[in-house]
């Protein structure tokens, strides 16, 4: 979406004493922030902070109730969450509401040549004629990306763009940032990785609680301090520590020669009791492949699963749950969570028979359990009974886990845990992780963040093109030694 608007020479954006509620809930508390032109502003907080509703408002997607914004010419927007149709092609979705048009009919030829050329500014592989329900997360923000160039803007807003994105893509984006800035236009990126805020940006913002508690350069504040500002608080240690089983332990899970087509091939490992196990590797390895396959959402070719030494025939999530397997989806809003419902509903959506009395839901039960879960996570929500599509990202995630967790599983599959999550909720988020393996539960974490691999797991497993390219644990479980065997240099 775009929005337009005049204000002073020299600055991009003027926001003045604005204010934003939902229902009873103040999110902005008349904030006032200029955007400079020829500039990118880093704007960091925590989950609930007010960063995306602030940009929403900026962007024209939100109205507010008091002050104003001044924009000097278009604002386009990534948003963090995706705003794709996945049964139309990738094309369409870029041209959606402005088709262009020749002689009065489609102009396919003409959008799907700018469709490719937008695409090949970020070098991806995604092709205009794909199909968006085909392509995994990764492949669809490229998508999104490409959407702030297949039109000309002044301003940009990118919400988390690169959660999802490795390294080399995300040098690809930093570098179509600079030369949009270059060019005279204005980024407004919007982090939760803050080590990308002196990389990228200009100068940095931090909202805490619905206000700015700092605005200035970006040289004059360190990842670490932006941090404590977030959070109002010291954060001295991100994670817990790695968890230690005894080679001795027994394995829980045993994954024996399983594929899935080509996406999958030939996958062997054991999972132990207790243990947090990391799962990375690039974007399309095949890591969340290989979750789907695990738990029948994705159809197994060959190969066995085996739970608790006994073998398991699973296909379907209802069959992953009988077998005592979570799956926390990479794709929250697509896959994970039922946005338009409540708290309550989707804490208890997978165990809801539970809840069942003579065919009766006990209402009461359910929402003493959301209540529990809200307590012990700390989840900021307007209440149990608020819509899921009401709450941050971060809280959204948090709501996600306690459904995963209210099956009780044995095994718990973390896909992209953190995606979109402030470091204080981050941290929260390793604390669950690691209370549950201390508790006997066994974890399998994906993620795409090496730290976060190697600061939660004393064991990793790398894929690389649908294949196990090697396990690394001890000193082993380094940076460096992942990427070589994700790239197959080893």
């Amino acid at each position: 979406m775009e929005a337009r608007a005049n204000n002073t020479p020299g600055n991009a954006v003027e926001i003045t004493d604005l204010e934003k509620s939902f229902g009873s809930v103040r999110v902005l508390n008349g904030v006032s922030l200029t955007i400079k032109s020829n500039s990118i502003l880093g704007l960091a907080g925590g989950n609930g902070a007010g960063k995306s509703t602030l940009a929403k408002c900026v962007a024209g997607h939100l109205k507010h109730e008091a002050g104003r914004i001044e924009r000097n010419g278009v604002v386009a927007m990534v948003p963090q969450e995706f705003m794709l149709i996945p049964e139309m092609k990738v094309y369409e979705n870029l041209f959606l509401g402005r088709e262009l048009h020749r002689h009065g009919l489609l102009d396919k030829k003409e959008m799907i040549r700018r469709s490719a050329e937008a695409l090949a500014k970020l070098e991806s592989d995604v092709h205009p004629e794909d199909e968006v329900a085909g392509l995994n997360v990764a492949r669809r923000q490229m998508v999104e990306l490409a959407k702030s160039t297949v039109f000309p803007s002044s301003v940009i807003i990118m919400d988390e763009p690169t959660t999802v994105l490795n390294r080399d893509e995300t040098d690809v984006l930093f570098t179509l940032l600079r030369r949009f800035r270059d060019g005279g236009g204005s980024v407004i990126y919007i982090t939760h990785r803050l080590y990308e805020l002196p990389e990228i940006c200009d100068e940095i913002c931090v909202m805490r609680d619905g206000d700015i508690v700092f605005h200035g350069p970006a040289g004059g504040v360190t990842p670490q301090e932006v941090a404590r500002l977030m959070a109002g608080r010291s954060l001295d240690s991100l994670f817990p520590g790695r968890t230690t089983v005894s080679s001795n332990a027994e394995p829980i899970m045993e994954i024996e020669n399983v594929s899935a087509g080509n996406k999958v091939r030939d996958v062997s490992f054991s999972l132990n009791r207790g243990e947090i196990l990391g799962l990375t590797g690039l974007a399309g390895a095949g890591r969340t492949e290989l979750a789907e396959t695990i738990c029948g959402m994705r159809g197994k070719t060959s190969g066995t699963i085996r739970i608790g030494g006994e073998p398991r025939r699973i296909r379907s999530m209802h069959d992953a749950h009988r077998a005592g397997i979570s799956y926390l989806s990479e794709d929250r809003q697509g896959t994970a969570l039922l946005l338009k419902s409540s708290v309550t509903d989707n804490t208890v959506l997978a165990s809801l028979p539970s809840y069942a009395k003579h065919g009766v839901i006990d209402r009461k039960q359910c929402e003493a359990t959301a209540k529990r879960y809200v307590e012990e996570f700390h989840t900021r929500t307007p209440g149990i009974n608020a819509p899921v599509n009401t709450l941050s990202g971060g809280n959204q995630q948090k709501v996600a886990i306690a459904k995963g967790l209210d099956v009780k599983p044995r095994v718990f599959i973390f896909d992209e845990p953190t995606r979109g999550v402030d470091v204080g909720a981050r941290a929260e988020i390793y604390g669950f992780m690691q209370s549950l393996a201390a508790d006997g539960m066994s974890c399998i974490l994906i993620s795409s963040d090496l730290e976060e691999v190697i600061g939660n797991c004393s064991r990793a497993l790398v894929m690389r093109g649908g294949e196990l390219a090697g396990e690394l644990q001890g000193d082993e479980l380094t940076e460096e030694e992942i990427m070589y065997l994700a790239t197959g240099i080893k």
